[in-house]
Parts: structure tokens; C-alpha cells; sequence
């Protein structure tokens, strides 16, 4: 590993803000000076930086499957937030949301105490399609859905390059493949059509697709295994 990408796994800063502090001799590898910021060293390397003893920062990924009626907020003090689903996360460390999903729908939401990869994930995920299940109080027909296809491509809120796939499930279910859902817009289209959905489940994102972990269960992921 490049002393560079260490230190920024040790310490709060970019690659540039690494490369930048190695070159002015503020790091030590084994007691030696290292100016060089592509030298390589292992994950396991004695190091300091300005003095202190460094080592690479633990981080924890979650994907959850929240249930319906938790808030996607990190205040535990909220008793439905979903944090409180995590049972294995650690009391000294400040977790963020990478995606927020309504109180009123379920489905895939990513949890993480590594804010910079938060922050990338935040913008990787509105490039991403997602894949949502919704339901519906009585039968969709297929011109229905062709309906709701045309609605949603035609109606002045989409975003720019939208584009949208719907799929029947059977009589009742559908499933939605699209990029950055407008939930009011998706609602109020089905409403005009008058088409109840009573449900909406976000079952996948990019390549992150929940399976069939159970309704407020989780899994603690790698780095690696959770990319999108």
C-alpha cells in the first residue's frame, strides 16, 4: 500500500492533504523519515504522523432493510430511528446515511461511520439505477402500466436523461427500475390513474440488492463488498 493512501486511512484528510504532509517530513515509517508518498508499506507498518502513533481506522459498512415506520436519522434518542436496528455498531463512533428513504417506505438503506465514503456514495447512488417494488390496493392492468411509463417520462418534474422500467410482478405488484425517484411524483402520477399504492420497497441499488435478508435485519460489509 502507497504511504500516501495509509495516512489517509489513519488520519481525516485527501490523498493531495497526504502527499502534501509526507513531502514536508511530518512521517515516520519504523522510526525512518519518508518523503516519498508512493513508497510502499504494509497495512500493519509502525507509523507516526507529527509525532503520534498512527494505524489504519477500523470503518464499518452496513446495508439494512428498514422497516416501514423508522426514520432515517442517526439520533438515537428517536426510538425508531434506524440506527437502533444496528445492534453491533459502536457507541463512540458517528455514523451517517449514504440514502434516506420516506418513514412510510422500506427497503435498502447504507450505513457507515466513514463520512468521506458516505459523501461518494451519496453521488455514485444518484448515477445508479434502483430497483423498487411497489403495491398496489387492487390489480394494475398492462395498459395501466404503460400508463403510468408514459406519465412519468412526459411529466415536466422528471430529471434530464430519466428513464424508467416497469415490470409486473403479478396482478397487484410491480417492479420499478430507475434512476433518482421523485416519490411524490411516482404517487401523484398513480393517484391521477387511480392506482392505490400501498406499499413501496426499495429492493436494490446498483448491484447492492437486499435479497431476502429479513425486514430490519442487516449485514456488516467490507469496503469491497459494498461498492455499487
Amino acid at each position: 500500500m502507497r504511504l500516501s493512501k495509509f495516512l489517509t486511512l489513519s488520519v481525516a484528510m485527501s490523498r493531495n492533504q497526504a502527499k502534501y504532509c509526507i513531502r514536508k517530513g511530518r512521517v515516520f515509517v519504523a522510526g525512518q523519515l519518508v518523503t516519498d508518498p508512493d513508497c510502499e508499506i504494509s497495512e500493519t507498518s509502525d507509523a507516526t504522523f507529527d509525532g503520534n502513533p498512527i494505524s489504519i481506522v477500523s470503518y464499518q459498512y452496513f446495508m439494512l432493510n428498514k422497516p416501514v415506520s423508522f426514520v432515517c436519522t442517526t439520533t438515537e434518542s428517536e426510538s425508531n430511528s434506524v440506527l437502533n436496528l444496528i445492534r453491533n455498531q459502536s457507541k463512540e463512533k458517528k455514523y451517517y446515511l449514504a440514502n434516506i428513504l420516506r418513514t412510510e417506505l422500506s427497503g435498502l438503506v447504507l450505513i457507515s461511520d466513514n463520512a468521506r465514503w458516505v459523501n461518494r456514495t451519496k453521488l455514485k447512488i444518484l448515477e445508479k439505477k434502483s430497483v423498487y417494488q411497489l403495491e398496489s390496493k387492487r390489480h394494475v392492468s398492462d395498459e395501466e402500466v404503460l400508463e403510468i411509463k408514459k406519465a412519468w417520462l412526459t411529466t415536466e418534474k422528471k430529471q434530464s436523461g430519466s428513464t424508467i422500467d416497469i415490470q409486473k410482478k403479478d396482478a397487484q405488484t410491480l417492479i420499478l427500475s430507475i434512476k433518482q425517484l421523485r416519490v411524490t411524483d411516482l404517487l401523484e402520477i398513480c393517484s391521477s390513474l387511480n392506482i392505490p399504492i400501498e406499499k413501496i420497497h426499495l429492493k436494490q441499488v446498483g448491484r447492492l440488492d437486499l435479497g431476502d435478508l429479513e425486514t430490519g435485519g442487516y449485514l456488516e460489509l467490507t469496503e469491497k463488498d459494498i461498492r455499487l
